[in-house]
């Protein structure tokens, strides 16, 4: 069948991230050098966050008539949608992490391991969340 631009823009845009990935899991079996794995890593974190603020970009947009998907408001639109979500994203995550550092710094849970575990989970998973 036939598959609207839009949607294979949003498919696009979701299986992106996967190629990263591949290439870490055989970078492992192989035991390539540890700075060519943190730098295919490091790219690969930001490929995934791109394609994620890429694609609620995208769905943003999903209701359009076709007609006016090249007009020149709904371009500034999107770029101030995937700036947004980018750069609050960066910021939230920032925000996340350093409350994490206050957090584990004054509250001496070291004496409590389970805790202290628990608590990292928790506050890696909280940025999600939101």
């Amino acid at each position: 069948g036939f598959l609207p631009f839009l949607d294979a823009l949003i498919f696009g845009a979701l299986i992106s991230a996967v190629d990263p990935v591949a290439t870490l899991a055989i970078f492992e079996s192989i035991d390539v050098d540890p700075t060519v794995h943190m730098l295919v890593f490091g790219e690969s974190v930001v490929n995934d966050a791109v394609a994620v603020v890429l694609m609620r970009t995208l769905m943003e947009f999903h209701h359009v008539h076709p007609h006016h998907v090249g007009s020149f408001s709904l371009v500034l639109k999107s770029l101030g949608i995937f700036f947004s979500n980018f750069i609050g994203s960066a910021l939230l995550g920032l925000l996340i992490a350093l409350l994490s550092a206050l957090i584990h710094k004054h509250l001496r849970i070291r004496k409590y391991p389970s805790l202290e575990f628990t608590l990292m989970c928790l506050l890696c998973y909280f940025p999600y969340v939101l």
